[in-house]
């Protein structure tokens, strides 16, 4: 213990660290080891690792923290060392440590033998390629291994990782943006090796096949005549032993014996014949299915190669006549975000050549497939950007967005050139702006509701634009508009609400790009509200007023986006003005990410705006009254939806608006209303067989409703897009949204009794309720149910209102997926509230909840009321999703776990269905969503604890 001291004193470690550590040395705390940010360094790690050296035999260790400790090469060393003798870690936890690679090598050489380790993060650690290589080394056939978090390791280190990894290995592996692309290019590398490697492979095996069958043909010659000759000599002594004569006894006896031999001898020379003929026999057949192999492999590569050539992914250069770089109007080249702009003529007929330089290598159909389902694609590298482009052009075509006809590459030149259909009349940017073209309002309309049209339709199929601006929508010669350049744009994975972190361009951008947020789907729609405000008053965003000629800085557009001051909408810039109704479009765009309207919302109501027009109809006040009425249904529903209250109970309360979000309302109930029976008993199940004042023990207290309009707005939205998204789902196999479970066609059921039972225990009107039981007679069926979420303190509840659930919490620890989990059971919601006493002067509760009247020095318990929506569940009966994404194609993950011991730690799922019917057991649902708009928090419900 005395060397312990000397290099805890070394290490300058605080008292605290160093009872820790003298207790882990004693074997006190020697299993699951939480030592984060403890500044131990080099001789702190030592003096750790000679404690685990002590307690060896005392205690069996588990789990380790270490993040924020500067360990680096030595440190890691010496604990490499220790915990060579402590072979039952699951978790090491080596984040930020300063580990290099040298630290790296001697920790996986050590790990290599932890066969129960389940989670490593070496986050933050510069590895270098060496430290990779032997990570995958010791790793990669690691039989617990679930998890391995790397970000922060270097672009180069996760290429090398990438490159050598296992393609399938069943490990969730963790890295930063720039690593993630890294990475893929690493496994592309490791993927066209093993493609590029398996025709040769084959060709050498068949070879070798082939010697080897020449070779048995010998061998087996060779036998043969051996057994001919014992066959003669054989005969030749029987000859001899009948002949006519008086042979000794002696000779006679020899001559036997020899017979007898040479009988053994032949014996197993026929034997090993037939395993020669049953050796070529295998061998003929391994060769015939080599060579029906190679056959096949062949035929997939001269498949390809036709539907390339079906796509026009492999156009002849020599095809394109009268190629001429496009001029602006001043004589400057014209140049996009990357690559040049040619002017062409294919078979007499105009047409845009976007050119790209060093691009060796032509897209394949084989890497387009794969980027479809990347859900890693982020814009870094002209290769990846040239995939994702060409994979959106060639698998969505609408008359509104730009005509793909192909693609053609230069070998020579290392050129490869995007062949569009030739837009006549320019950007719609360079048409307003540059050219200073008028337009009536009727083509306006028409325009945005192209525009729409077309983002309707990529939003659909999981497409992102993520820079749409009038610089991006083409004219034709009819100004019809086109959307274009989808070099930014992201296949958005079905189940995930989240793309990657791109800034598109400044004056179109929406807040969370410019502030390098996590973005949604609806960044889109931001940028759209931008391109209206632009289109309709004819002057590019933030260029009005104040701002000039030069425009906003970005400084200054963050500053004012922080403040969610966006551009203005009831002003009159160069003599127009926004209309009431383009007012009230443009206003549920320039919202908030999760607040924002949807674009099939946004395509109808443009198009309601577009035929008024056209038509050109006598104006009256009535009609306009109409229109507008038309327009709002569009954008928030029906007024008597099941997800509204009704007007009469909005018009009888006190609102007050929250402070740091003043769209959202919050109106104290009294607590023996209907409205709030009505609040608990919408959920079905057993909590609507609750008294509704104390359900399951607990006294409701308070309660308060909530609502905001551009909350109503969104998730109208997410009911038309998901009504469109799914429509035919459950019955085509092919629909790129069908269940990931396998099911009946003609019925829509799962054909597993156990999926089966589980979405209909949770999803269907029976055990619980659904709001509008209507919504599942239809196709899809959409479910829109009442649940709960328990909440743990008061400031979380503002900040779920105000903040849009950033700061929601799970509630577990996300065993069926990352998402936001709600259950429509209110008692297994309490399990995961905490009583929250309110102090004096009610210092510890927020302004916004001081209409509740909480009494001083009181205990309080908090759940949210919500109502959740979803089209397509999809059913998890164990564990291994644990913190993984939604299932492709689902928006919900539904589960049904045992809470009878009231225990949310052990409430694991039910291994039967058949357990829940029993009358000891008590299940509990649990509702998994990733998207914020679907959701709405419709009361706080405040219980004495």
């Amino acid at each position: 213990m005395d060397e312990l001291e000397t290099l805890m004193a070394e290490a300058g470690l605080a008292d605290s660290i160093k009872d820790r550590i003298r207790g882990i040395a004693n074997g006190a705390r020697a299993t699951d080891i939480d030592l984060n940010v403890a500044a131990l360094g080099d001789t702190g790690a030592k003096a750790l690792a000679l404690a685990l050296t002590l307690v060896k035999k005392k205690a069996r260790l588990t789990k380790l923290w270490l993040q924020g400790n500067p360990i680096q090469t030595e440190g890691a060393i010496s604990l490499a060392e220790a915990l060579s003798s402590h072979q039952h870690l699951e978790l090491l936890d080596l984040k930020d440590c300063a580990v290099g690679p040298r630290g790296v090598v001697a920790l996986v050489g050590m790990l290599r033998h932890q066969e129960e380790l389940e989670w490593l993060n070496l986050s933050g650690n510069a590895i270098e390629v060496e430290g990779a290589d032997a990570l995958v080394d010791a790793l990669q056939d690691h039989p617990a291994l679930q998890r391995i978090q790397l970000k922060g390791i270097g672009v180069d280190a996760a290429r090398a990782f990438g490159a050598r990894w296992p393609l399938d290995p069943g490990v969730e592996i963790g890295l930063n943006d720039d690593e993630e692309a890294a990475f893929e290019e690493g496994r592309e590398m490791q993927q066209r090796c093993h493609k590029g490697a398996a025709e040769k492979d084959k060709e050498k095996e068949i070879d070798e096949m082939r010697h080897e069958l020449a070779r048995l043909q010998q061998v087996l010659g060779e036998k043969n005549e051996l057994l001919r000759l014992a066959e003669s000599k054989e005969q030749r002594h029987a000859d001899e032993v009948f002949e006519p004569a008086n042979p000794q006894k002696a000779q006679l006896e020899a001559a036997n014996e020899e017979i007898k031999q040479l009988r053994m001898e032949k014996h197993e020379l026929t034997v090993q014949r037939q395993k020669m003929r049953q050796t070529m026999k295998k061998t003929d057949e391994t060769m015939y299915q080599l060579r029906d192999q190679l056959r096949d492999f062949q035929g997939v590569i001269e498949l390809e190669d036709k539907i390339e050539t079906l796509l026009n992914l492999n156009m002849d250069p020599t095809r394109f006549t009268e190629k001429q770089r496009v001029k602006d109007r001043d004589g400057k080249f014209v140049k996009g975000a990357f690559g040049r702009l040619f002017r062409s003529t294919l078979a007499g007929h105009d047409v845009a050549l976007k050119e790209v330089d060093d691009v060796e290598e032509r897209p394949r159909l084989r890497q387009l497939l794969a980027e479809m389902s990347n859900t890693a694609t982020l814009a870094q590298g002209v290769g990846k950007r040239i995939l994702r482009e060409v994979a959106i052009l060639v698998s969505l075509r609408h008359p509104n967005i730009v005509q793909f006809l192909g693609i053609c590459h230069d070998s020579a030149s290392n050129k490869l050139a995007f062949v569009l259909s030739w837009a006549e009349n320019g950007s719609l940017y360079d048409y307003m702006h540059v050219h200073n073209n008028d337009l009536s309002d009727v083509q306006r309309l028409r325009m945005l509701s192209e525009v729409a049209g077309a983002m309707e339709f990529l939003h659909a199929h999981n497409v992102v634009h993520r820079d749409l601006k009038s610089p991006n929508v083409l004219l034709d010669s009819s100004l019809s508009a086109k959307v274009t350049d989808f070099g930014l744009s992201t296949f958005r994975q079905p189940g995930q609400s989240q793309v990657s972190q791109v800034i598109g361009t400044l004056l179109w951008a929406s807040p969370e790009q410019l502030l390098q947020q996590e973005l949604r789907a609806d960044t889109d729609v931001f940028s759209f509200g931008c391109l209206m405000w632009e289109v309709w008053l004819g002057i590019r965003p933030w260029h009005h007023g104040q701002y000039g000629e030069n425009g906003i800085t970005f400084a200054h557009l963050v500053a004012k986006y922080q403040e969610e001051d966006y551009l203005p909408l009831d002003v009159e810039i160069q003599g127009r003005r926004l209309t009431p109704a383009l007012q009230a479009l443009t206003c549920v765009c320039l919202q908030w990410s999760g607040n924002r309207g949807d674009f099939s919302q946004l395509h109808a109501a443009l198009k309601v705006q577009q035929s008024a027009t056209r038509e050109q109809e006598v104006v009256t006040l009535e009609r306009h009254q109409q229109h507008m009425l038309k327009q709002h249904l569009l954008l928030h529903g029906p007024p008597d939806a099941a997800w509204k209250f009704s007007q009469q109970l909005l018009a009888a309360v006190d609102a007050t608006q929250l402070s740091i979000r003043q769209s959202v309302h919050i109106a104290p109930l009294q607590r023996d209303g209907d409205a709030v029976t009505e609040l608990l008993r919408a959920a079905g199940g057993r909590t609507a067989q609750e008294h509704p004042r104390t359900p399951f023990g607990h006294r409701l207290s308070r309660v308060a409703i909530t609502w905001c309009d551009q909350k109503l707005v969104a998730f109208n939205g997410a009911l038309h897009r998901n009504t469109t998204r799914y429509r035919g789902h459950l019955t085509s196999a092919s629909h790129p949204f069908a269940p990931k479970y396998d099911h009946d066609t003609l019925t829509g059921q799962a054909t597993d009794a156990e999926e089966r039972a589980l979405l209909e225990r949770v999803t269907c009107v029976g055990v619980y309720s659904m709001l509008d039981p209507t919504l599942l007679q239809q196709d899809p069926p959409i479910r829109i149910q009442r649940v709960f979420h328990g909440v743990r303190s008061f400031d979380a509840v503002v900040g779920i209102l105000g903040g849009d659930f950033a700061q929601l919490q799970r509630t577990d620890g996300g065993w069926f997926g990352a998402g936001l989990y709600f259950t429509p059971d209110l008692d297994y919601a309490f399990a995961y509230t905490h009583p929250r006493q309110v102090k004096p002067s009610r210092r510890n509760v927020p302004a916004d909840l001081r209409c509740l009247n909480l009494t001083p020095g009181k205990l309080y318990r908090l759940v949210l009321a919500c109502d959740v929506m979803y089209g397509n569940p999809y059913p998890v009966l164990d564990l291994h999703l644990k913190g993984r994404p939604l299932m492709a194609g689902h928006d919900a993950h539904v589960s049904v776990v045992d809470f009878t011991k009231g225990n949310i730690v052990a409430a694991q799922p039910f291994q039967t269905h058949a357990q829940w019917s029993q009358g000891d057991k008590k299940p509990a649902a649990e509702i998994m969503i990733t998207d914020p708009s679907c959701v709405l928090v419709r009361a706080i419900l405040v219980f004495d604890a």
